[in-house]
């Protein structure tokens, strides 16, 4: 049997893992928006965290081809493992 997860575990769930399943680009463009938010709250002070936000943002942005709708594997790859690569960026240790 199939079990959902419980709607606690989908709070505390990164976007990367609740956009399982959806396609490639609406996954990374999910994420780009989470990151983009997380680094516009940031205090001014948390410089690390804010300067691997913004690389990992100005990284996809290169990534992103200018037209969605013929995206080529390669770049694809490349898309996914950024996900990986930026799966818990931005999220707290609590």
């Amino acid at each position: 049997m199939l079990r959902m997860p419980s709607s606690s575990s989908i709070a505390a769930m990164n976007s990367t893992d609740a956009t399982i399943g959806q396609p490639i680009i609406q996954r990374v463009q999910t994420r780009h928006r989470e990151l983009s938010n997380i680094l516009a709250t940031l205090p001014p002070e948390n410089d690390t965290v804010r300067s691997a936000i913004q690389l990992a943002l100005d990284t996809v942005a290169g990534l992103i081809p200018g037209d969605l709708s013929t995206v080529p594997s390669t770049v694809m790859g490349d898309l996914n493992q950024w996900l990986e690569d930026n799966k818990y960026l931005g999220q707290s240790a609590e």
